[in-house]
């Protein structure tokens, strides 16, 4: 688990979340900080204001065949998803994190921020 929760956060390119109580079980991403730590607070605040959190989620799984779920829904921000490490192995979730950062990029660089 730790090694999968490592390699999620390498690709996203963050810091990944530790602690005593930590299990890395599951991880919880915040979309608009990694937008902010991406492009900055000004990319993320247009994004939050032009664009649904759940239409990044239905993006993911319809471009990459992706499926994670709202962070909302486990007392998370709104702008969060829940991906559980469970089941694949590590390569998977680089493949899941970079997954994200160029579905991100993309609604970034879209003039309304969302990625439609």
């Amino acid at each position: 688990m730790h090694e999968r929760h490592a390699a999620l956060y390498a690709a996203l390119g963050i810091a990944a979340p530790g602690g005593a109580l930590h299990t890395d079980y599951y991880a919880t991403v915040d979309l608009l900080a990694l937008a902010r730590s991406m492009r900055g607070a000004g990319a993320a605040a247009r994004l939050a204001r032009s664009t649904h959190p759940l239409d990044f989620i239905f993006d993911l799984a319809r471009e990459y065949a992706t499926v994670v779920l709202p962070g909302k829904g486990f007392d998370a921000p709104d702008w969060s998803i829940r991906i559980s490490l469970a089941n694949l192995p590590a390569a998977a979730y680089r493949e899941i994190g970079g997954s994200l950062r160029a579905l991100l990029e993309h609604y970034l660089k879209a003039p309304s921020g969302s990625a439609s």
